[in-house]
């Protein structure tokens, strides 16, 4: 069976993008985070692989201090 990566994404991939850190230890910052803008469902069967391999946040939610969020325009 192929999977195929955009059947899993939105119609319109207007995102936004910014600069920060991973989440877990080491927490390097130098990470380029995209997140799109339009939600996607999932059904809670495919999501149970993934949450079981992720299962928390290491790090709370950081301020933004000097760093800029990005907005993608079409």
């Amino acid at each position: 069976m192929e999977f195929a990566p955009l059947t899993c994404l939105p119609g319109d991939l207007s995102h936004y993008r910014y600069e920060g850190s991973l989440t877990t230890e080491p927490f390097n910052e130098f990470v380029s985070w995209v997140v799109l803008r339009d939600k996607v469902a999932v059904k809670a069967g495919d999501i149970k692989p993934i949450t079981a391999h992720a299962q928390h946040d290491a790090r709370p939610t950081q301020p933004l201090n000097r760093r800029f969020v990005l907005r993608s325009f079409k």
